[in-house]
């Protein structure tokens, strides 16, 4: 975060939906123990709750959404409409301000308590808000279970495993879960084209879960609609295990949700075979990503 930026061009005094982090200096973990893959806050987290909830009763503009105190840091959720007098950074650095006081009392002593700056994710969009209230509720179980499973949750760079090594000699893959999954016979490509109509879409997903059931792999980027939709269709087959690949690189990818527990238990691999630095979907990188998984698909250990 040093050096950080606020978006530039944003009006943080208007409407936006807000994914707020910042971390204690330097990165104590005074606010909160993880245990039963839940956050139980120590009297300094307590703290830093109750100033992060009175930014609401003192500006009605801003509503506030899940949140989440870290041992080390804090997550939280913010839906902002205009009117509020100040830009959102001005209401944060009130609340890090309030909490760093109740601190200071609590702990005897004076310095900084947080690093001096915070980061935000921005959305103009609901649907990316209700990713943020996921993200930020699921943070203390994704702590507990990477402490937990880390050699599943950790990412592995310039990832070994002879499909791999068949299927693209010349990439460098990175990936986070289980690299067993490759071991597997049969990996079931799948790729749905956007022109495929809805009869043609539909009978090749139910040809698809037909084989899954009988215990393939499915493979793939999962970007399409129809390929989001066979993806839907895979999840509610019990124990289904997916390889999905990214169409950019795994730096900014984070797990969420149930990918947690898919990761935790091997029914989950994310491969990449793009550079860190590629962040974001083009039709060149999704295409290049639908080659690369039929050809690991097509090959034998």
């Amino acid at each position: 975060m040093p050096g950080y930026r606020r978006w530039s061009g944003h009006d943080y005094e208007g409407w936006g939906y807000y994914l707020i982090t910042f971390s204690t200096e330097p990165r104590r973990p005074i606010l909160s123990r993880i245990e039963n893959y839940k956050a139980v806050p120590t009297p300094c987290g307590e703290a830093m709750e109750a100033a992060w909830l009175k930014m609401a009763e003192e500006c009605p503009q801003i509503a506030l959404r899940e949140y989440a105190t870290m041992p080390d840091h804090f997550h939280g959720v913010v839906a902002m409409k205009p009117g509020s007098g100040h830009p959102l950074g001005w209401w944060v650095r009130r609340a890090k301000a309030r909490a760093t006081r109740a601190i200071h009392k609590l702990l005897g002593e004076n310095g900084p308590v947080f690093h001096e700056n915070f980061h935000d994710w921005v959305s103009v969009d609901a649907e990316m808000l209700d990713t943020f209230r996921e993200y930020t509720a699921a943070n203390p179980r994704r702590a507990q279970l990477r402490r937990e499973n880390r050699h599943l949750l950790r990412t592995v760079r310039a990832a070994a495993h002879p499909r791999l090594a068949a299927a693209a000699p010349d990439l460098r893959w990175d990936c986070l879960g289980d690299l067993a999954l490759l071991d597997y016979p049969v990996l079931l490509p799948i790729v749905v084209s956007r022109r495929a109509d809805e009869s043609e879409r539909q009978r090749t997903i139910a040809g698809w879960c037909e084989q899954v059931q009988r215990g393939a792999i499915p493979i793939g980027g999962f970007i399409s609609p129809g390929e989001k939709e066979a993806l839907r269709a895979f999840s509610k087959i019990p124990r289904v295990r997916v390889i999905r690949m990214l169409p950019y690189g795994l730096k900014e990818w984070k797990p969420h949700g149930r990918q947690l527990e898919n990761l935790a238990e091997s029914r989950l691999l994310i491969l990449s075979a793009f550079p860190e630095e590629v962040q974001g979907c083009n039709w060149d990188n999704c295409h290049r990503n639908n080659d690369l998984a039929r050809a690991i698909a097509d090959c034998r250990r």
